[in-house]
């Protein structure tokens, strides 16, 4: 997914899609193209439930302007929540003998 951009009439016409800022904050001008949703959250979702997910479609992902704050702030929170789950993954593991992958549930 490297190399997305934003095509900078969306975020001249609507700003960022978080805060409204109406320009972006990089040093080139660009949009930070914000995948929705969070392509990290999606993975975790399958690194967790493995095969539950992988029957289910794949959901298609939109690309919308963030300014730097935001995509800073939502990088932040997404890395706690990613770290919550990865925790939590390994107490139920621990405590019921499997884990992702529909084992041990």
């Amino acid at each position: 997914m490297a190399n997305q951009i934003i095509d900078p009439e969306t975020g001249k016409k609507r700003g960022c899609h978080s805060c409204g800022a109406q320009t972006p904050g990089t040093s080139d001008g660009d949009w930070i193209p914000d995948h929705f949703p969070a392509v990290s959250l999606a993975r975790a979702e399958y690194e967790i439930f493995g095969i539950i997910i992988a029957k289910r479609t794949v959901p298609e992902w939109y690309l919308l302007p963030h300014c730097v704050t935001c995509s800073a702030k939502q990088g932040s929170k997404v890395r706690s929540i990613r770290r919550w789950v990865k925790n939590e993954t390994k107490k139920c593991t621990r405590n019921h003998g499997g884990g992702g992958g529909g084992g041990g549930w």
